[in-house]
């Protein structure tokens, strides 16, 4: 899954993702082509972190 399409299947903004990515959090996700790839695992990371985001974690 391309981070454009992670981003509209769960409603999250690309400024987010990457951010995530800048800051390590996403450092699973493989860069296939020249566009970032999104596996199982790295989309269960990613929504371990949105939960944490949605109750008040930050970096």
């Amino acid at each position: 899954m391309t981070i454009d399409e992670a981003s509209k299947l769960y409603n999250i903004p690309l400024e987010i993702l990457h951010e995530y990515e800048k800051w390590g959090l996403c450092n699973a996700v493989k860069k296939v082509m020249g566009s970032w790839q999104y596996d199982d695992s790295d989309l269960e990371n990613l929504s371990l972190i949105m939960t944490l985001h949605d109750i008040g974690f930050n970096i």
